[in-house]
């Protein structure tokens, strides 16, 4: 009797333990979509073995459970210093990633650039002042798509 209580007990234990262990690897959990995000991101880094992240929240769209994955990361730039954290967004049904360009242009810079170009669309000058208003519209766009979809998570009640 007492033998098979033990191996009752024994049996109860590893399922326990071997759910413990495969959660992060079962989709649909927050820790698999954390885990999932947190590759992917650290994979679009020039030294992927040197990501950290913070504040890393999953959510939903109200269209799909744990959707999405918001959160900041950082990573050696290619001098090898820590660049500092930037925001990124993981959707996780595409499996796509988004860094926050990090653009620090205004729309004055882009102005001056313009205003500099003259005549000539070929010059130095002309192609600066196209980089820094794609830039802008680059960094509006991931502005407007992590308001709309991650700055709600980081709210609290």
């Amino acid at each position: 009797m007492n033998r098979t209580r033990f191996l009752i007990l024994v049996a109860i234990l590893a399922v326990a333990v071997c759910s413990i262990l495969a959660v992060p690897f079962i989709p649909g959990t927050s820790f698999y979509s954390k885990r999932l995000a947190k590759i992917t991101v650290a994979d679009m880094l020039s030294d992927p073995s040197s990501a950290q992240f913070k504040d890393v929240v999953t959510g939903n769209d109200n269209i799909s459970r744990n959707n999405l994955v918001c959160g900041e990361i950082n990573g050696r730039n290619g001098f090898g210093a820590y660049a500092g954290y930037r925001r990124f967004a993981f959707e996780v049904a595409a499996k796509s990633a988004f860094i926050d360009p990090g653009v620090t242009y205004s729309d004055e810079d882009a102005q001056r650039e313009d205003k500099s170009c003259g005549v000539d669309a070929y010059t130095s000058r002309c192609t600066r002042a196209r980089e820094i208003d794609d830039a802008i519209v680059k960094q509006a766009a991931f502005n407007g798509g992590w308001d709309a979809a991650c700055a709600a998570l980081y709210r609290k009640p």
